[in-house]
């Protein structure tokens, strides 16, 4: 996350004491990171942490935590310097994983998880103040749906939206919900048309003007594309559909920013064969889209993955990420400023997310599953968990890898999952039909 003046902050996952906590650390516009330092404490594991800017250099983080038996969403604040205690948004029964946050110009912030306790998973929707956190929780997607973890935008007059990747009804497709601040939560619409080809990943951004960004990633025969889609407050969508990117490689997690000057940032990643790459792109109102995709990451140096957009201005952003070069797991930033750019290494290894790397992701039943990195080679064993948190299938690991067998996989039924290595921290598998 940036405020307008550029400083960064970053939240992400580490081990403390042989227990997943959330760290944060921070950097100016064209300083080094800070230590690191936990922001929970909880008794049995914090993960996937979201962070949004609140006012007077305030910030707002949610994440999942297990310390309630089922996963659920947590919530804290740093408002006037200080830390408020952490309150569970979800409600029991029920569960909550995969957090999205937003914040809007006034304070108020919006969290939207997924519920996957019932016999289809339910997207869930809080807002409140972000020093005051409570208020009713709200189920964003329809009965039929099947949701995927959600992503979540807000312009500063505190319009907020909704997306995620569905794949109920006999298709795919992404779909979105708005909030208004006056009327609260409307129906859910479709965003992308409804087609037969894998939709598993979206995300979204807002402008000040209350205009809506979309990309998503899409299957298409033998094709992967990145495609593009912006809603006026009022109106059409202009455009409706565009495929900024099309590969016979994989293209795949898509992450959007825009600006102070309202320009868009996207940034994907693409199968090479030495691994996943960083590719980025903008949008600028009188230029439009780049002629092509850039790339940020070198496969050289490893496989990147969790990428994060810190935009200031058109020729102003960070593009956060890890690598892993098969022995060790190392967080990158490759910052575009006026002057020119920088490509760093950003110290030790502090990652956002789990020190390994599991795929195919997404995963077709009947298909091998591979875990690899550093996490692996520090354990005996892999384990695979449904949404509940049962776990349904174990690979034993051992030269820094594991694998799960086609007969092992061919079971699962399209989902959420998570793959864990014993004494680690877990990644999120999605499985398409």
């Amino acid at each position: 996350m940036v405020t307008p003046s550029g400083n960064e902050y970053e939240a992400f996952g580490d081990m403390r004491s042989g227990t997943a906590q959330v760290l944060l650390r921070t950097r100016t516009f064209s300083g080094a990171w800070t230590t690191a330092s936990p922001v929970t404490s909880s008794p049995t594991g914090a993960y996937d942490p979201v962070l949004a800017v609140l006012p007077n250099d305030g910030l707002a983080l949610a994440w999942t935590d297990v310390r309630d038996g089922l996963p659920q969403v947590y919530y804290r604040a740093l408002v006037a310097g200080s830390w408020t205690q952490d309150v569970r948004l979800s409600p029991l029964p029920g569960s909550g994983m995969a957090p999205a946050i937003a914040a809007d110009a006034r304070g108020v912030v919006f969290v939207a998880w997924l519920d996957a306790s019932g016999s289809l998973p339910r997207i869930r929707f809080a807002s409140f103040p972000g020093s005051a956190p409570g208020g009713p929780v709200l189920t964003v997607n329809d009965t039929l749906d099947s949701p995927l973890p959600p992503a979540i935008a807000a312009a500063p007059d505190g319009h907020a939206w909704i997306a995620w990747a569905d794949r109920g009804m006999g298709g795919y497709q992404i779909l979105f919900a708005r909030w208004v601040p006056d009327s609260g939560l409307k129906p859910r619409l479709r965003a992308s048309p409804d087609v037969t080809f894998p939709q598993p990943s979206t995300d979204v951004a807002a402008d000040s003007s209350g205009a809506l960004y979309l990309a998503w990633q899409q299957v298409t025969g033998g094709l992967s594309e990145i495609h593009f889609q912006r809603r006026p407050r009022s109106g059409r969508p202009s455009p409706a559909d565009t495929v900024l990117a099309s590969a016979s490689v994989s293209l795949q997690n898509p992450a959007l920013a825009v600006d102070a000057q309202q320009g868009v940032h996207l940034a994907f990643e693409r199968s090479t064969s030495l691994g996943q790459q960083v590719r980025y792109m903008r949008w600028r109102s009188d230029h439009g889209w780049d002629a092509g995709a850039t790339d940020v990451s070198d496969p050289v140096q490893g496989s990147a993955a969790r990428i994060a957009l810190l935009p200031v201005t058109h020729g102003n952003v960070s593009v956060l990420y890890s690598d892993f070069d098969g022995t060790r797991t190392r967080e990158r930033s490759r910052r575009r400023r006026l002057d020119g750019n920088l490509v760093a290494a950003v110290g030790p290894r502090t990652p956002r997310g789990p020190a390994f790397r599991i795929g195919p992701n997404p995963l077709v039943p009947g298909s091998e599953l591979r875990a690899s990195g550093p996490a692996i080679a520090g354990t005996d064993a892999v384990d695979i968990f449904d949404a509940t948190g049962r776990r349904i299938a174990t690979a034993r690991a051992a030269n820094g890898s594991a694998r799960f067998t086609a007969a092992q996989t061919r079971p699962l039924t399209p989902g959420l999952y998570f793959a864990r290595p014993r004494g680690g921290t877990a990644a999120r598998v999605v499985v398409l039909r």
